[in-house]
């Protein structure tokens, strides 16, 4: 599915994403250095990192610019990987965090894309790893972040998003969604461990979604279409994540 279907099957309202034609879904490690964005005319987006370019890893970078924190509270260290629009095969960064850290990434100002559990032997074989839990963002042309938590493409474990503007805005479902799941819900992802299986698209699963409104509310994570849009803004262009108890 493209990422601009999954938008619309989501009913997001993100600015920059709606406007914009998309794909898929939606930092740079020295702030002193020129952000790289490629244009591409006929998506609409202007990318932080050229396509041939290998994914930055990073144990976090300098509270600088737009961003996001992460906080990982899925009780085991683990890697976090951030994706742009239409590159599902080729994570732009991804970021180590200890468990129990909140660790800093920096995003380019036309940052589009969402970030996912995974680890380096999976996520950097050059192939599409959509199923799991999405923390989506993207900073629109005010400069502002936009944000939310999908389960639309199933969950690999709980997740909130709040804004860091002084608005308190937030959105999360932090229960261990994955104890006790029925078996007929669950799919195995790239890593071999088994998560709720995707709602959308061919193959959804009915199970996955009843388990899914069983455990968090719709108007806080994005779990049916057509339903709430649960989308918060961060005026400073910073959002605030945490996965909670999950499987990479």
């Amino acid at each position: 599915m493209s990422f601009r279907n999954c938008l619309l099957l989501m009913g997001y309202l993100l600015p920059r994403i709606q406007a914009a034609p998309s794909s898929r879904h939606m930092l740079a490690s020295d702030v002193l250095a020129p952000l790289a964005r490629e244009s591409t005319e006929n998506l609409g987006i202007s990318y932080c990192a050229k396509p041939e370019e290998a994914p930055i890893h990073t144990t976090g970078d300098p509270e600088v610019g737009p961003g996001f924190w992460i906080t990982n509270n899925d009780g085991i260290k683990g890697d976090y990987f951030i994706y742009e629009n239409s590159r599902d095969e080729h994570p732009w960064k991804y970021i180590t965090i200890d468990a129990g850290v909140r660790s800093f990434v920096q995003v380019c100002s036309t940052f589009q894309g969402h970030i996912v559990r995974g680890a380096a032997s999976i996520n950097l074989d050059n192939s599409a790893h959509n199923l799991g839990t999405w923390a989506v963002a993207n900073i629109d042309t005010t400069g502002a972040a936009w944000g939310a938590i999908s389960f639309l493409q199933g969950s690999d474990g709980g997740g909130s998003v709040a804004s860091t503007d002084g608005t308190r805005q937030t959105r999360e479902c932090t229960v261990d969604v994955l104890d006790g799941a029925p078996d007929a819900a669950l799919v195995a992802k790239g890593s071999g461990v088994k998560v709720l299986n995707k709602v959308v698209g061919d193959g959804a699963s009915v199970e996955a979604m009843h388990w899914m409104l069983a455990k968090c509310r719709v108007d806080q994570i994005y779990i049916e279409e057509p339903g709430p849009n649960p989308v918060i803004k961060s005026g400073n262009g910073r959002l605030e994540f945490v996965f909670f108890k999950g499987r990479f």
